[in-house]
């Protein structure tokens, strides 16, 4: 693999996988780091540059994480008050088949 060809995929692997600074960030980083080195220390250093990018990538997930779970929580809270709400209006419609039992 050519270091051309290694930046190239590199920044295509970055710029879809990353956030738009963090990709201008990483690959200007890499384009410092490759400098003047073959193809086989790269590899060896930085493996495939869609590794490189998920290795940079998992220092993100933790946000995106905690994200998900703020609005699943969210969720769960308004559907538990909308259940609540319903069964002190209306208990007779909300569980309309609670006597029969699923084999």
């Amino acid at each position: 693999m050519k270091r051309k060809n290694y930046l190239a995929r590199l920044c295509r692997a970055a710029r879809w996988r990353l956030p738009p600074e963090e990709a201008a960030e990483m690959i200007g980083d890499y384009t410092e780091l490759t400098a003047g080195r073959s193809d086989e220390e790269l590899i060896l250093d930085f493996g495939k540059p869609k590794d490189a990018v998920d290795k940079v990538r998992i220092l993100y997930a933790p946000r995106e994480l905690n994200s998900w779970r703020i609005v699943f929580g969210v969720l769960c809270f308004l559907l538990l008050l909308f259940y609540k709400q319903m069964m002190i209006a209306i208990p007779h419609l909300v569980i309309p088949y609670a006597d029969i039992y699923l084999c």
